[in-house]
């Protein structure tokens, strides 16, 4: 049979020697410490498995970074049997990172540098890392809390003494509509919005084949897990259809973040077509407003409850079993529409008027510096009537400018914001 498919047992070559998944793929990187035929030997390793060249992983030996597949080359830790290269076509992103200070300088931890990291963290970092602060007005950090459990947030240091005093009341009259923790987030009403799947009763339900990881990440897993059953975010789930894999992904900074690979359950979902608003239309009508008040959603997307009955699709695998998400993570398909859809339906009669929403991110405006703190009022009651809470460490109240879905707006315009700039100036 052998001889029949071209195979010269004798010369270890045929017809179809090359081709196919007969062929050894000689690993292009080897353990740190290991010889260079280690594979070959051990018949182990991401690199020695791939069935195809295309997930075999390169380095090129003049950088630091791979340039492609998911492994540097001084590590084995992600020893899987698939590649994730292209992973985060579809992935949604967990709302933890840890920082362990033994893990920072770990030689054997992959490095990443592919379009979809990169990507993932753009995407995070717009919709959930701290706010840039206003580069016009002063700001002045006020606590709300007590010495011993403080609870700070940020207002104008600008403000008329007597409106500064006004604003600080209002903030304490509705300090429920700010949360500090998770556990000042009860969760957006579900009359107002729950994410559903919507699966295709056609679509074949997948299980990932599970991953492996080295006990030094499987303990980094473990303290987010615990995290989000501690916030109520996750729950046990014993008999899944769909079970994704955790992807954790070392970032620059040395922390850890934990995806989740949704990448086969979004695809059996189809696209929610409720339409973000234009950047440009929303910069245009926030401009040129004497009061400006800046705040984001507590939590990103998790504020949202999932359906249900789809809540066990989201299950994923982890060392100390299989989890669902009871709220609704970030990046899992048309999570974005949903909250744009649950923002429209809390502040429809304001919208374009007093209050414009790009999904988390929201601004509060006054055309007169006296209607401000009613227009807050106005918005407060809102947030509290529907649970609504906002973050107040990315949130300045009472400002004459500040940063706005990458563009700087002021009473007098628009602006280019100089840090991009900058960035583009250095490049």
């Amino acid at each position: 049979m052998m001889s029949d498919m071209g195979y010269d047992l004798t010369r270890l070559e045929g017809l179809n020697y090359g081709r196919g998944r007969k062929t050894v793929i000689k690993p292009a990187y080897v353990p740190k410490g290991k010889p260079s035929n280690y594979f070959n030997r051990t018949r182990r390793g991401l690199g020695y498995s791939s069935s195809s060249s295309d997930l075999c992983f390169y380095v090129n030996e003049d950088s630091d970074y791979a340039c492609s597949g998911d492994q540097s080359s001084t590590t084995s830790a992600w020893d899987s049997d698939v590649s994730v290269r292209d992973l985060f076509d579809g992935l949604t992103v967990n709302m933890a990172t840890v920082d362990p200070a033994e893990m920072a300088e770990d030689e054997q931890l992959p490095l990443y540098d592919e379009t979809w990291d990169r990507h993932v963290n753009a995407q995070w970092n717009s919709r959930f890392e701290q706010r840039e602060p206003p580069i016009e007005d002063e700001v002045l950090q006020v606590n709300m809390g007590i010495e011993a459990n403080p609870k700070p947030i940020f207002i104008s240091g600008s403000l008329p003494p007597q409106e500064k005093e006004d604003l600080i009341a209002l903030i304490r009259e509705y300090i429920d509509v700010f949360a500090w923790n998770y556990e000042d987030m009860p969760g957006l009403d579900p009359r107002v919005a729950t994410h559903r799947l919507n699966i295709s009763p056609d679509a074949k339900s997948i299980k990932q084949q599970q991953r492996r990881f080295r006990p030094q990440i499987m303990e980094v897993i473990g303290t987010e897990v615990k995290k989000l059953i501690e916030s109520g975010f996750i729950r046990e789930e014993q008999h899944p259809n769909w079970v994704a894999n955790i992807v954790p992904v070392l970032k620059k900074n040395g922390k850890i973040r934990i995806c989740i690979d949704f990448r086969n359950l979004n695809a059996a979902c189809p696209k929610d077509e409720f339409p973000l608003p234009i950047t440009d239309v929303i910069i245009d009508n926030t401009c040129r407003f004497k009061r400006m008040s800046f705040m984001d959603g507590f939590s990103g997307y998790n504020q949202i409850k999932m359906h249900p009955e789809d809540k066990k699709h989201t299950a994923f695998r982890t060392p100390m079993g299989v989890y669902c998400y009871t709220v609704m993570p970030f990046g899992l398909k048309n999570a974005g529409a949903t909250y744009q859809r649950a923002m429209s339906m809390i502040f429809r009669d304001h919208l374009r008027k007093m209050v414009e929403c790009y999904v988390d991110d929201l601004v509060v405006k006054s055309r007169r510096k006296e209607d401000h703190l009613q227009d807050l009022k106005t918005m407060f009651e809102l947030m509290r009537t529907h649970q609504l809470k906002m973050n107040p460490t990315k949130s300045f109240l009472g400002m004459s400018s500040g940063k706005f879905l990458g563009f700087v707006v002021t009473t007098k315009g628009i602006r280019i914001d100089p840090d991009k700039v900058r960035a583009i100036q250095e490049l």
